[in-house]
């Protein structure tokens, strides 16, 4: 046999940031020089950005006016001043305005970003320069499509058999994008196969949208008046399940364990 190179050494601290960068991503607070007063005003909108963020449909909770607590005026700021040629510029904007704007998009919208209890100050810039970065069209796409799929499977089920026990991923569907872009990143990084362990909840799921069983085949697991879990000697959300999956960066073969039920067989190593 032919000697092969070693595969590159698994970086867990290189965590899911897209292979697209070169390097990982900084926050604009990391990604100075910016003046102390400009500074001050970045990580406001980080620290206190998610209080003034329009999350209540109903517009009945007492919401923090962004314009009062994080106006530019506050932080001795004019909002027709330029930052300055040697400051970076945050999303195009090159003047007090423009990154106001910006940054109100950003973190006063109708996501928002809590890292008040991210003691780590790296963990922290990491997770604000993600949120700050905006992914490309077609990922948004690929991600949404995957979270509709894991919804509709879920309604599906509920509707077709409701009184069956299916321990759904309902409040979970997140579950699914997340475990697409953990085996591309072990792809990335040279890693041929991911064993999984779980319990039920959310199990089913995955079994269909993520290993590929044909929906069929678990219907008839779940439907009360068909003989398969008897001959199958084993419930749905107890079974393993075995694919290779093709990503962006490769090949990988996944391995979800069984989890018969009482036997605690399955924990995190």
């Amino acid at each position: 046999m032919a000697n092969l190179p070693a595969p590159p050494r698994f970086d867990p601290s290189r965590g899911l940031a897209p292979a697209r960068h070169a390097g990982p991503p900084r926050s604009s607070t990391a990604s100075g020089p910016w003046r102390p007063d400009v500074l001050r005003w970045l990580q406001a909108h980080q620290n206190d950005g998610h209080r003034c963020a329009d999350l209540d449909p109903l517009g009945v909770a007492d919401s923090v006016d962004a314009r009062e607590l994080l106006a530019p005026g506050r932080f001795g700021l004019d909002p027709t001043e330029r930052l300055g040629a040697d400051a970076p510029a945050l999303l195009g904007a090159h003047d007090v305005a423009g990154l106001d704007r910006a940054l109100k998009r950003i973190y006063c919208g109708r996501l928002a970003l809590d890292t008040s209890a991210v003691r780590d100050a790296d963990r922290r810039h990491w997770l604000h320069a993600h949120f700050e970065t905006l992914p490309p069209p077609h990922r948004d796409q690929a991600l949404l499509d995957r979270l509709i799929q894991a919804e509709v499977w879920e309604r599906h089920v509920a509707r077709r058999f409701p009184l069956a026990k299916r321990f759904s991923l309902e409040g979970c569907e997140a579950l699914l994008p997340l475990m697409d872009a953990l085996a591309a990143q072990a792809a990335l990084h040279a890693v041929a196969e991911v064993f999984i362990g779980m319990p039920h909840r959310g199990r089913v799921n995955l079994l269909v949208n993520l290993f590929g069983m044909p929906p069929a085949q678990v219907l008839d697991h779940i439907d009360p008046a068909t003989t398969t879990p008897l001959a199958s000697d084993d419930l749905i959300y107890h079974l393993g399940a075995r694919r290779l999956v093709h990503t962006e960066h490769g090949p990988v073969t996944l391995q979800l364990a069984p989890n018969p039920s009482h036997l605690q067989s399955i924990h995190p190593v």
